[in-house]
């Protein structure tokens, strides 16, 4: 979303899948769970996102990881998504060579560290004029049918809830349903 706000004359359109751009409300975000919604599953009306926080460290996740990341990845599958079985091996292998050194999982942890600086810079952005379509799962999308509205003007926002946060790999077929005629539009 950050290009979207800083180069509207360059973006035509534009989708946030099971997200959006991080806010204040992130300040929010529990340390520790409300009894009774850490479970086995992501609780979609309280989601504990742990890891947010966990992310903003630097240099220890690295060290913690390096070489193991498939334990965090396998834990987040069964957590973030309704059924893990739709992740395939093949899928799980991608993501762990990905993410597995050190270099990998510090750059990717760099989206979480700028976080501060996505919410002051967001205090400065003009409402998105371009068509948005959210596309969010039983966990988002109450968040970003509610949240979108104050940063687009010409907005969809589609729920897939009997997703998790994986909705490419779980629901294939009912994110093309949205995003294609979205962009045909």
């Amino acid at each position: 979303m950050s290009f979207a706000f800083n180069f509207p004359e360059f973006t035509e359109k534009l989708i946030a899948l099971d997200g959006s751009h991080p806010s204040e409300g992130m300040y929010q975000m529990p340390l520790i769970p409300s009894p009774g919604t850490f479970n086995e599953k992501m609780d979609g009306e309280m989601p504990y996102a742990w890891w947010m926080g966990f992310n903003q460290v630097k240099n220890l996740p690295e060290q913690l990881l390096e070489g193991r990341f498939h334990l965090l990845q396998e834990w987040l599958f069964n957590y973030v998504m309704i059924d893990e079985s739709k992740m395939t091996e093949l899928e799980r292998a991608v993501y762990a060579a990905a993410y597995n050194d050190r270099d990998s999982i510090r750059a990717s942890n760099a989206w979480y560290q700028t976080f501060h600086q996505d919410i002051e810079d967001s205090n400065h952005y003009q409402q998105l004029t371009m068509p948005v379509l959210g596309i969010g799962s039983y966990i988002s999308y109450n968040y970003m049918n509610y949240g979108l509205p104050f940063v687009a003007t010409d907005l969809q926002v589609v729920g897939i809830m009997d997703s998790g946060h994986y909705l490419f790999e779980e629901k294939p077929q009912e994110v093309l349903d949205v995003v294609l005629p979205f962009l045909a539009s």
